[in-house]
């Protein structure tokens, strides 16, 4: 990023190409739904250019780059939310569900289509800490540093949200 910012093209370039499979997955995972994650990945590049000229090291550009990113997502499920409300006036969302131990491979074994069902149905403070550890790859100190949170407060999150989110694919399972 210091590179870039100081004018070689090329290495905005690199950026992008070692960032954009895990940008996609993690806006993905985030929003459940393919295509606007991949519109909204091209939008945290298209933020993160515009950010070049005033870029500032401090800490790890991967904290700095998820921020952007996280913020696009923030703004996508914002504005989904507007029309969904303009459209439906009543947007529902089923009831939080108390977390139960379960087996972690519960997870793995589900359909990817079920498990981002499952994500958006997660308050954001869930749905932020598992997005960004899971599909972002970040480290527990890493996703804490992102969202300016102790750690934890990032592991009683992490907790709590798959917890929830066993929940409510053992219920997928069991419905017919």
């Amino acid at each position: 990023m210091q590179l870039a910012r100081d004018g070689q093209r090329e290495a905005f370039h690199a950026l992008v190409r070692r960032h954009q499979d895990r940008a996609v997955a993690f806006s993905t995972r985030y929003l459940g739904q393919p295509a606007l994650g991949r519109e909204v990945a091209q939008e945290a590049f298209v933020e993160l250019y515009l950010t070049v000229s005033r870029y500032e090291q401090r800490g790890r550009f991967s904290s700095f780059w998820h921020q952007i990113l996280l913020n696009q997502c923030r703004m996508a499920v914002r504005a989904r939310r507007t029309v969904s409300t303009t459209m439906a006036m009543l947007a529902t969302q089923p009831p939080p569900t108390s977390p139960q131990r379960a087996d972690d491979a519960l997870i793995a074994h589900q359909d990817q289509r079920e498990v981002d069902r499952a994500m958006t149905t997660l308050s954001e403070k869930l749905r932020e800490v598992i997005a960004l550890r899971f599909a972002g790859g970040l480290s527990l100190q890493e996703v804490a540093d992102t969202l300016e949170l102790p750690v934890g407060t990032v592991k009683s999150r992490l907790f709590s949200g798959l917890g929830a989110l066993r929940t409510l694919l053992k219920e997928t399972m069991h419905d017919p």
